[in-house]
């Protein structure tokens, strides 16, 4: 997946607003919970974004990133 090993996730654990750099080839990241259900899908136009977290419970979500022909998965802790 290109350089997805760049992929930073920061705060983490996060309580409002977290930012995700190095995503070059990433075109969406899906915010699932651990029952396995979509939360949210962002579409991502450049390197970064920025995903509000503030709304969601406390807990362990994924945030799996999507390119064209694969995905990397990431581990995001919610403590408000």
């Amino acid at each position: 997946m290109g350089q997805t090993a760049d992929i930073k996730i920061m705060p983490n654990p996060a309580n409002s607003i977290v930012t995700v750099n190095g995503l070059n080839d990433i075109y969406s990241i899906e915010l699932i919970n651990i029952q396995g259900q979509v939360i949210d899908t962002i579409s991502v136009n450049s390197d970064s974004c920025v995903i509000d977290v503030s709304n969601i419970a406390n807990g362990v979500y994924l945030l799996k990133m999507n390119n064209s022909n694969q995905h990397k998965i990431e581990w995001l802790f919610v403590q408000h």
